[in-house]
C-alpha cells in the first residue's frame, strides 16, 4: 500500500496541484447503487475550496436527513447500517420458530424492495411481533411511529390517535432496547429520539443521552453524530 503522494512528497506545490484537480479524484461509477443526493454531498464535501465545502456537523446533518428520507427504500446491502443484530432466545432446531424467522425475513424482504409488498410486510411484521420476534417488533414500532402503510389515514388521524399511535411506538422501541438478547442500535437510536422529542414518552433529553450513546456504543452512525455533538457543543442538536 503506498503512502499517499509518496512520490513528491518533498514538492508541496505538486501536492496541492494534484489534491485540486477533480481527475485524481475517486468518482461513483456508473453501476454505483449510491442515491445521487448522497454522491452530491460527498462531491460538495471535497471541493477545492474550503469555504466552498459545507462544515463537518452540517454535513452529517445532511446524510442524517438523507438516511431519514431514504430509510423506506433502503437496500437489502444497507440493512446492516442500522444493526438489526437480534438474537432470539428461541430453540434453533424448532421448526416453528425457523418457520417465524423466515416469515420475517420474507416481511423485511417485501420492506426493503423498491416493488415490494410493504402492507404484507405490515402484516407479517404484526403477526410475528406479537409471537414475541424482536425484529418484527422493531418493524411494527417503526411503521407505527412513521404511520407507514398503516391503516390510519394521516387526515383522519385526530392528536390523541396520534399520541397513542407514538406511545405504542416508543414502547416498543423501548422493549426492544432493553431486551436482554438484542443488539439493535436502530431500535435504541429511535428511542433515543421518542425521548428527545417528547414523543409517546415524556420528553428526557438526558435519557434520550443515555439510549444515544448505548446505540452508538453499537455502531449506529446518526447516534455517534448526536452524541458527538453533545460532547462537542454541550447539547445533542
Amino acid at each position: 500500500l503506498n503512502i499517499p503522494y509518496y512520490d513528491i512528497e518533498s514538492d508541496i506545490v505538486a501536492i496541492r496541484d494534484r489534491a485540486q484537480n477533480e481527475e485524481n479524484r475517486a468518482q461513483f461509477s456508473d453501476q454505483t447503487n449510491v442515491p445521487l443526493k448522497y454522491q452530491e454531498l460527498t462531491r460538495e464535501a471535497v471541493q477545492t475550496n474550503p469555504k466552498d465545502r459545507p462544515n463537518f456537523t452540517d454535513l452529517f446533518i445532511s446524510f442524517e436527513k438523507l438516511y431519514e428520507h431514504y430509510t423506506n427504500s433502503i437496500s437489502s446491502e444497507g440493512i446492516s447500517s442500522i444493526n438489526l443484530n437480534i438474537s432470539q432466545p428461541a430453540d434453533k432446531n424448532s421448526e416453528e420458530d425457523i418457520s417465524n424467522a423466515k416469515a420475517v425475513e420474507n416481511a423485511l424482504r417485501e420492506h426493503l424492495s423498491e416493488h415490494g409488498n410493504k402492507k404484507l410486510a405490515w402484516k407479517l411484521f404484526q403477526e410475528h411481533a406479537d409471537n414475541g420476534n424482536m425484529i418484527a417488533k422493531y418493524w411494527v414500532g417503526f411503521y407505527l411511529y412513521h404511520n407507514y402503510f398503516t391503516p390510519m389515514d394521516q387526515k383522519l388521524e385526530t392528536e390523541s390517535m396520534r399520541n397513542d399511535r407514538y406511545t405504542r411506538s416508543a414502547q416498543l422501541f423501548k422493549e426492544v432496547s432493553d431486551s436482554l438478547c438484542s443488539q439493535n442500535s436502530a431500535a435504541q437510536f429511535q428511542y433515543g429520539n421518542c425521548l428527545y422529542n417528547g414523543d409517546g414518552v415524556a420528553k428526557d433529553r438526558k435519557l434520550a443521552f443515555k439510549y444515544y450513546l448505548k446505540a452508538a456504543d453499537n455502531g449506529n452512525p446518526f447516534a455517534m453524530l448526536k452524541v458527538a455533538n453533545y460532547y462537542n457543543k454541550g447539547n445533542i442538536r
